[in-house]
């Protein structure tokens, strides 16, 4: 397996028989002599890459930040709630250029080493393994470069109506933190404790105790093997 990981300025290469790391601008520099171009391999924002034969996996960072998330309702009505989320980690897998999977992740401090750890996103419509329900129409509408697709890809996940259908993996994925309800109705919905917390100017989501998923190498490792 072949891996790049890019952080803290530098780039680490990686195989199955050797590690080195280097900068990003002697990077750049030797792929600009062997290719006669100074242009970067991967598309922006991905900051981690390995590969096995046809199969690719591209990681994806967003900066904390605060996100509209909108959820259907057991009355089949839409809710909205602005959630302060931690660093956000999808994991892009790719199989002969296609779209295959999309996962997501998340933790409270920047990955800088695939021996770091990745959590679990508390949100609905995530599988266990961290997969997100996508459906094959957003897998065969991905047109344009491979930097558009990851945008589209992950726009689509924002932009999506949430729904209970995961809920079992939703309620387990959820740190403590958000189980605290300060009225029967928050007790009843954990995102509107998120939502409340979200807004109290003593809240840090880099503190929460997010549930660990396991370690970004041991991840790509494993779907790759697959």
């Amino acid at each position: 397996m072949d891996e790049i990981l890019i952080t803290g300025g530098k780039v680490v290469l990686r195989s199955v028989q050797e590690t080195r790391t280097v900068t990003v601008d002697d990077f750049f520099e030797s792929l600009s002599r062997s290719a006669g171009v100074r242009t970067p391999v991967l598309p922006e924002r991905v900051i981690f890459y390995a590969a096995r034969s046809e199969h690719r996996l591209y990681l994806t960072h967003q900066q904390p930040s605060v996100r509209k998330i909108n959820v259907r309702t057991s009355d089949d009505e839409i809710a909205e709630y602005s959630l302060s989320l931690p660093h956000v980690y999808f994991l892009h897998s790719y199989f002969n250029c296609a779209l295959d999977k999309l996962y997501v992740f998340c933790s409270g401090l920047a990955v800088s080493d695939s021996s770091d750890n990745l959590c679990r996103l508390p949100l609905k419509n995530i599988h266990v393994d961290g997969a997100v329900c996508i459906g094959d129409d957003l897998k065969f509408s991905l047109e344009g470069r491979l930097d558009d697709k990851i945008t589209a890809t992950e726009n689509f996940f924002w932009e999506s109506t949430f729904n209970s259908d995961l809920d079992t993996n939703f309620q387990n994925a959820l740190p403590e933190i958000f189980k605290q309800g300060n009225s029967p109705a928050e007790s009843e919905d954990p995102l509107m404790v998120w939502e409340r917390l979200s807004t109290d100017s003593g809240f840090n989501v880099s503190e929460v105790k997010w549930k660990s998923f396991g370690k970004l190498g041991d991840i790509a490792t494993d779907l790759l093997e697959e």
